[in-house]
């Protein structure tokens, strides 16, 4: 992902996130060798029914896109497509349109946070990740999670955030 991307572009890619995207930490549990690892994972995503939109984030910053049928909820429904990158590069998508971003700059500001003291166990006896690590992760995609909640008064803002105050608009 080039970091030269014009004002512009990462303003609009910022308004789209703002009201179209999601920033999420998510969690999964895999087995290897008898053994239950929890995995924690940074994720932006897009979701839209327009796919030239989900293709030029694509095109602009990486990611993966998909396309989903909501036949299922609503009978007639438009396609649904969807844009996502993830871990690292959601990171550093995440630092190009931050100046950009209003509604959701706590959970950029935390997602930032997150994958930038991500701790990754190694393979083999001795190397797994702290457990101090663990509950730090999970602490968190709790509050990623409480942030995001649709619906509550403030989900999208925190007593210790002064986002609308260093806001550049």
């Amino acid at each position: 992902m080039s970091r030269n991307k014009s004002s512009n572009i990462l303003a609009y890619a910022a308004g789209v996130i703002d009201g179209e995207g999601s920033i999420s930490i998510s969690h999964s549990y895999t087995k290897s060798k008898g053994h239950s690892y929890r995995e924690y994972r940074l994720c932006v995503n897009v979701t839209n029914t327009n796919e030239l939109l989900v293709h030029w984030f694509q095109f602009q910053f990486g990611g993966t896109t998909g396309k989903y049928k909501r036949l299922h909820l609503v009978p007639n429904a438009k396609d649904c497509y969807k844009w996502t990158i993830g871990s690292k590069a959601a990171r550093n998508f995440l630092e190009l349109i931050i100046p950009y971003l209003i509604i959701k700059r706590p959970q950029a500001e935390l997602a930032m946070l997150f994958q930038g003291r991500k701790v990754y166990g190694g393979k083999g006896r001795g190397k797994r990740k702290p457990e101090q690590a663990w509950i730090q992760e999970e602490a968190d995609r709790i509050l990623m999670s409480t942030m995001n909640k649709k619906g509550s008064d403030d989900g999208n803002r925190n007593e210790t955030s002064n986002t609308l105050e260093t806001s550049p608009f």
